[in-house]
């Protein structure tokens, strides 16, 4: 199977909570053999597809964030696209039952200069807050990520981001996530925003 096949196939299995383990452990066995293969947006789709259905070997998490950071040094720098799919490798990482694969990619996509936003960082600030510590260094943790969250404009537009998004993918209710949408769209500035209005039917001039 092509990569795109193999993407959208457990994306669809993702989707669809369809979880035959001995099927998707063979799946991950020609992943991992292949990732380079697999350009950064089929990273993205499976990383999430994986993450979500809760079949992850260590080996596949290695593969596909080794993949990922490598294909987002080939891309083109400040690329929108490639952003939001780096960062939606990130999110899924997130999800582990074991964080640290998260934060070693992060700190990799810090080191190489490569753009994160609110949708991976938010992800990391759930999983902090779901786990809640009063660790000084979980804390600080979730400080700096909050640091990193901010933008000249404030926090509204990432908070709104993600809120659009648990609305359009965890409920389906995408007239209320373009409500949501609808005044950072009339700013027309490029951000992980403007996949949700796209995705949600948001006009594009």
């Amino acid at each position: 199977m092509a990569p795109q096949a193999v993407a959208n196939f457990v994306w669809a299995c993702a989707t669809l909570r369809i979880i035959d383990k001995s099927l998707l452990t063979a799946l991950a066995d020609n992943i991992v053999k292949g990732s380079y293969e697999f350009d950064i947006q089929e990273l993205a789709a499976t990383a999430w597809a994986f993450a979500d259905l809760r079949v992850w070997t260590g080996p596949l998490i290695a593969a596909i964030s080794s993949a990922a950071l490598w294909r987002a040094h080939q891309g083109t720098p400040g690329c929108m696209e490639s952003a939001a799919s780096e960062t939606a490798v990130l999110a899924a990482l997130a999800q582990l039952p074991d964080v640290l694969p998260a934060w070693e990619y992060l700190a990799q996509m810090k080191a190489g200069s490569l753009e994160t936003n609110a949708i991976g960082l938010g992800r990391l600030i759930s999983r902090l807050e779901h786990d809640h510590t009063d660790e000084p260094a979980s804390l600080q943790r979730e400080v700096n990520l909050l640091h990193d969250l901010r933008a000249p404009g404030g926090l509204q537009p990432a908070v709104l981001t993600v809120a659009a998004c648990r609305l359009a993918v965890e409920t389906g209710q995408a007239a209320d996530a373009l409500k949501l949408v609808r005044n950072l769209a009339r700013v027309r500035q490029p951000g992980p925003w403007h996949r949700v209005w796209i995705a949600c039917g948001g006009e594009v001039e």
